[in-house]
């Protein structure tokens, strides 16, 4: 199943991974930060091809509560963990595996608009705090051409901001014109910057969130603008919401 689900993205999507560093053993004890949320969360789905030992942790309401998905994930080859805070804190302190999480959440799903690069990461702390605890370096990644994968109108932030609060993804995607749940066909490209030395603080303090979150951004900028290089989002802006 996995096999199969590969080779149709790669045949539809064209879609493949490029990584900035070779990745070793050290990168075992790191947090893979997949940006930007997107409709499906390709990256997410992608980078476990790259590394099939990653476990991405997701909302523990899926975890927990939604057998389907994880039976689906199971198919692709996807291990899954939680990330709430007893589930993560657990992972973490047994040194699980290497880890991915999708930082932005519903939220970076919400803002998701073709022809844009947008993450939402200006009030996102939480998995930084937990990197700095347990001493696990960051490692940014970013799809390229996620966003144009399908239309999704914009406007009605507040009532939209509200769904996002109930865990309910606020979109309204309009892919393939034929089947519009399908993704358009256009390139893309997971990128893996290299990987972001976060010092070990027992009990970070605000202000140690916020220096290491700025210092975090600024790598996924720099990951962003290598990776767009010679492709359809060159020139974009990159967006911090």
């Amino acid at each position: 199943m996995h096999a199969v689900f590969s080779l149709l993205l790669t045949l539809w999507l064209r879609s493949r991974v490029v990584s900035t560093v070779v990745l070793s053993a050290k990168e075992s004890d790191a947090f893979f930060c997949i940006h930007p949320h997107g409709i499906y969360t390709l990256g997410a789905l992608t980078l476990p091809n790259h590394m099939p030992e990653i476990r991405l942790c997701i909302a523990p309401y899926l975890y927990h509560f939604a057998p389907a998905f994880r039976i689906f994930a199971e198919l692709l080859g996807v291990k899954l963990g939680s990330t709430g805070p007893r589930d993560l804190k657990h992972l973490m302190e047994t040194k699980n595996t290497p880890m991915a999480i999708v930082p932005g959440g519903f939220e970076e799903a919400t803002i998701t608009c073709r022809g844009t690069e947008r993450v939402f990461l200006k009030t996102r702390g939480g998995f930084i705090k937990y990197a700095l605890r347990h001493g696990y370096d960051l490692v940014p990644c970013f799809t390229v051409g996620d966003s144009d994968m399908f239309s999704n109108p914009q406007g009605a932030w507040k009532f939209r901001w509200w769904l996002n609060g109930l865990s309910i993804p606020a979109v309204l995607p309009f892919g393939f014109p034929v089947l519009p749940l399908l993704p358009k066909r256009v390139r893309v490209k997971l990128a893996i910057g290299a990987p972001l030395h976060m010092p070990q603080i027992q009990n970070p303090s605000r202000e140690d969130v916020e220096k290491h979150r700025k210092r975090y951004l600024a790598a996924l900028k720099a990951t962003y603008e290598e990776a767009v290089q010679g492709t359809a989002s060159a020139g974009r802006p990159f967006e911090v919401w």
